[in-house]
């Protein structure tokens, strides 16, 4: 709201009856102490409202121009519409998928905890027997591991 009256207040009746304003808009944002980061949503508002219609989209060498049509109404400018729950509705909805993917991820690949163990252990048993054999230990003695469980 603050916005719309800033822009009116500078701005000026063209020859047709309009008001049309030329200047800077992100001035008016720094001017009312307002984040540029809220430059879009304000805007979005403003024209989906009919309160604003740009003419021309204002650059660093040449400056906005809109026609401004009456303020819009108050309700608009809700702290809801401003701070942009679709960003959040985004991040959330971008969570799921990524928890799915990694759940069919898991699916895919079946992993058996007691089988998986089981394979450790003969590989561990039988890393340990060749070991042994190498070094010239022949005795027929329990491995660390066949001890650690039994």
């Amino acid at each position: 709201m603050a916005v719309y009256e800033e822009l009116e207040k500078r701005a000026k009746l063209n020859d047709n009856g309009e008001l049309l304003f030329i200047g800077n808009i992100t001035e008016v944002h720094h001017f009312l102490g307002i984040s540029t980061s809220m430059y879009s949503r304000i805007r979005r508002i403003l024209m989906e409202a009919g309160s604003v219609e740009v003419l021309q989209r204002g650059t660093g060498a040449q400056p906005s121009i809109a026609i401004l049509h009456g303020a819009p109404d108050p309700e608009l400018f809700t702290l809801e519409v401003l701070t942009a729950p679709r960003r959040l509705a985004t991040l959330v909805a971008q969570l799921e998928k990524r928890c799915e993917r990694l759940e069919k991820w898991r699916e895919s690949m079946p992993l058996n905890l007691q089988e998986a163990l089981r394979e450790h252990e003969t590989r561990l048993n039988e890393l340990e027997r060749s070991v042994s054999v190498e070094r010239g230990n022949t005795e027929d003695t329990e491995t660390t591991s066949e001890k650690n469980l039994k």
